[in-house]
């Protein structure tokens, strides 16, 4: 009988823990729900920073969430040029993203189309254009 109870102490013990994570992974859910819209997401090689790109007035950003301090999400890049549209970002390193920038713009009777890469700091602190040039 002491051996039944134990057994059951240590369940309700475990399945409280599980509760307790499954509750923080509903309160995540619902806060990145409530988001307006998220074109792309990115999470970073060690899985502590997630980017993801979102509308922002009449352009765009890349925002950075620290997955592990939490927290308020944090600005790396902004795109507020007309024509200019974010379409994605990846994480070769923790330290930086690439992001593609899809660009348009009118040329007599038509509209031309290019695209550009650009390195951006994790922390917003910096971004340059990847030119084969000079890389």
């Amino acid at each position: 009988m002491i051996r039944a109870f134990s057994v059951a102490a240590l369940l309700g013990v475990a399945c409280g823990g599980v509760q307790a994570r499954a509750q923080a992974v509903d309160d995540l859910a619902r806060r990145f729900g409530s988001r307006a819209d998220v074109a792309q997401m990115s999470l970073s090689p060690s899985g502590k920073q997630i980017a993801y790109i979102a509308p922002a007035g009449r352009g765009e950003r890349v925002m950075i969430v620290d997955v592990d301090k939490g927290g308020d999400p944090r600005i790396a890049l902004a795109v507020n040029q007309q024509g200019g549209h974010l379409q994605w970002c990846k994480w070769p390193t923790d330290a930086q993203l690439i992001c593609s920038l899809r660009l348009t713009a009118p040329f007599q009777e038509s509209l031309i189309g290019w695209s550009r890469l650009y390195v951006v700091e994790a922390d917003g602190s910096r971004s340059r254009m990847l030119d084969p040039n000079n890389a």
